[in-house]
């Protein structure tokens, strides 16, 4: 057996970055070696996103060959600088985002009943949505989730604009502190101090680390929060600080509560109290897991595999075709044109064509292999054309592996999405721009993505509807399913059961006809038996 590290990245140990168990190299020194180890992971899964996955191979296929060809002497380039990256992967992260993310993306409120209007609390949270471009956030955010397996999203309180701002950072620059001991905490599932730090170089040349921290801490004396409820035991402080990488202390790293000496110590934002009990770091794992799977995360080595027999075909391609074969002593000059004289010497042709097909037919099986382990059909990563689609029933079939995926995702979201929607709220609220107040529940609901057979649909909606098998509203959900323009399933019932009615009242008026009208709307007939004259 051989020695390796299994943990969530463990998929990756190909990469020979990743594939010892020591440090990896070109970590920052502020950086230890458990999340030296992520960061590598995160940077590896960006590059094949990014087309730049052959950077991360070993330095042996970088090296060029120096080959004698007639007394010519000549360097090659090295194996990996003709490396072919066509978009495979980022293909399956736009797909694995439009698939969880949906058509559409909206705040919805739960505790509001239907049409009932917002109150002024969430109407406030509609509009800081659109000023904030919560839903172009959400975008980006799902380009690290999906990619490389976490989100980021923070929270701040901007006073020029006197409203919470919401950022959204790379995954690599997330540290939460989960081995600090911070006395009387006892949530096991948020980290009690969150750092958000990086490294950069200002135009002098000087490389810094900016930590920006986030650290709860009792209170002595609990508060009343403007949001109502139990007292505050707890207050978050929030710190900004540059450190110089060139005075950092011995072993320091950025979970240690200084990292360089004082004189390369520039404090931006000494310890500020929020006012809330909650830290305004919201993480977002792709996956129910402390640190989310990426969709690339099982299928790299399908994308080498790929990437490798691309390469293959571009090489192949160049020299494809029917080239001259001598079969006798070699003949100066000798071109295989039309009409030229062989002399002494015979020839024949050799057809490398069937290589290319034989190449093209792996890549084919790789390609299926690939959307059937990503569980992205090969409809959706569009393999397949509208017109091989059998039926709808087979379509529905063939996104099930697609269906579980996004259940599976959106369940994640489903409870992070809202915490950043409650953070908002409540840091509004706390900084005298939201009037005090219980902060009301509020969603993100997002809309269908997988394509569905619009004439099945109607055909199930049909049949089950007048039979009363379903009910108005569920039909209702089942077009909308499947693509039908409708924006509010809810208010799209209430106009149907008004105009089934107002149908009824006319049939009435007309006819006369009662036991009719009573058919049309599905209910039975009204009897008279027995009543006195």
């Amino acid at each position: 057996m051989q020695d390796h590290i299994d943990d969530t990245w463990a998929p990756l140990n190909y990469v020979p970055d990743l594939s010892g168990s020591g440090r990896p190299t070109g970590s920052k020194s502020w950086v230890d070696d458990v999340d030296a180890r992520r960061l590598t992971a995160y940077r590896v899964l960006h590059s094949y996103s990014n087309n730049t996955r052959r950077y991360w191979h070993p330095n042996a296929l970088w090296a060029g060959k120096v080959e004698n060809f007639d007394g010519m002497i000549r360097l090659n380039e090295g194996e990996a600088s003709n490396w072919r990256e066509y978009g495979d992967a980022n293909l399956l992260v736009n797909t694995a985002r439009a698939l969880i993310l949906g058509e559409d993306q909206s705040i919805e409120f739960p505790e509001l009943e239907d049409g009932q209007e917002p109150g002024p609390t969430e109407q406030w949270l509609l509009d800081w949505a659109v000023r904030e471009r919560f839903t172009q956030k959400l975008l980006q955010g799902e380009e690290t989730t999906c990619g490389v397996g976490d989100g980021v999203y923070a929270l701040g309180v901007n006073v020029g604009k006197k409203r919470p701002v919401l950022r959204v950072y790379d995954p690599g620059f997330y540290f939460p502190d989960t081995t600090t001991v911070v006395d009387g905490w006892v949530e096991d599932d948020f980290a009690p101090i969150v750092h958000i730090a990086w490294e950069e170089d200002d135009t002098q040349g000087v490389t810094w680390v900016v930590r920006h921290t986030w650290q709860m801490t009792p209170l002595e004396v609990p508060r009343a929060a403007p949001w109502g409820g139990d007292a505050q035991t707890w207050a978050c402080l929030y710190r900004h600080v540059r450190y110089r990488v060139d005075a950092m202390l011995d072993n320091a790293t950025v979970y240690s509560p200084e990292i360089s000496r004082q004189s390369g110590t520039v404090v931006v934002q000494d310890w500020t109290d929020l006012l809330v009990d909650f830290i305004p770091v919201v993480h977002v794992p792709n996956t129910p897991d402390e640190w989310g799977k990426s969709i690339l995360l099982s299928v790299g080595q399908i994308l080498d595999d790929m990437q490798g027999t691309d390469t293959d075909l571009s090489g192949g391609a160049q020299t494809s075709g029917s080239p001259m074969l001598v079969t006798s002593a070699p003949v100066n000059g000798l071109t295989g044109r039309p009409g030229e004289q062989l002399g002494q010497a015979t020839a024949s042709w050799t057809d490398t064509s069937k290589n290319l097909v034989a190449l093209t037919g792996y890549l084919e099986k790789l390609t299926e292999r690939l959307a059937q382990n990503s569980r992205l059909s090969q409809a959706l990563l569009g393999q397949v054309q509208p017109n091989e689609v059998p039926s709808g029933t087979a379509l529905s079939l063939g996104f099930h592996p697609a269906r579980q995926l996004m259940r599976e995702a959106r369940t994640v979201r489903d409870e992070k999405y809202p915490l950043i929607l409650r953070f908002a709220m409540r840091l509004a609220q706390a900084a005298g721009w939201l009037p005090a107040g219980p902060t009301p529940a509020a969603v993100v609901t997002l809309g269908a993505s997988l394509p569905a057979d619009l004439a099945e649909a109607v055909a199930t909606v049909k049949d089950l509807l007048p039979a009363h098998a379903i009910s108005t509203q569920t039909a209702v959900r089942i077009l909308v399913r499947a693509g039908l323009p409708i924006e509010d399933a809810a208010a799209e019932v209430d106009r149907i059961k008004q105009e089934s009615y107002d149908a009824a009242v006319k049939l009435v008026e007309a006819t006369g006809n009662a036991a009719a009208a009573a058919q049309m709307l599905g209910v039975p007939p009204v009897t008279t038996t027995g009543l006195a004259e």
